[in-house]
């Protein structure tokens, strides 16, 4: 049985823990059904240990972008530093997009190293 999901795999882990994230909310969620949506295809690629590493590393940064009204964290942040919602969109949400892209670029070079 053929396991293709039209991506390279790391890109799919990113791109699908992310939409989950934005959609929901929950990095915890996001990573967890992005690895169950695609153990198959991790499976039949037979990627070695340290690709296995770096896939999840991917699930993580792509469930730490944009956190925003539907994420606690969000609250949390803005509460603990006193600002506006408004602020904290352009403050926080930036701030972690910017760190899953920065993330997922160091996963993906290294991951054609390995």
């Amino acid at each position: 049985m053929r396991w293709d999901v039209g991506l390279p795999l790391l890109v799919s882990a990113y791109l699908i823990s992310l939409a989950l994230r934005v959609a929901q909310g929950s990095a915890t969620v996001a990573i967890t059904t992005t690895a169950g949506l695609l153990g198959p295809a991790v499976m039949a690629a037979e990627a070695s240990p340290a690709q296995l590493a770096l896939l999840i590393v991917a699930m993580g940064a792509g469930s730490f972008f944009a956190s925003h009204v539907n994420d606690s964290g969000f609250w949390l942040v803005g509460g603990l530093l006193q600002v506006d919602t408004a602020t904290n969109l352009r403050l926080w949400t930036v701030f972690t997009s910017v760190i899953s892209l920065t993330a997922f670029a160091v996963t993906a070079l290294l991951y054609l190293v390995v």
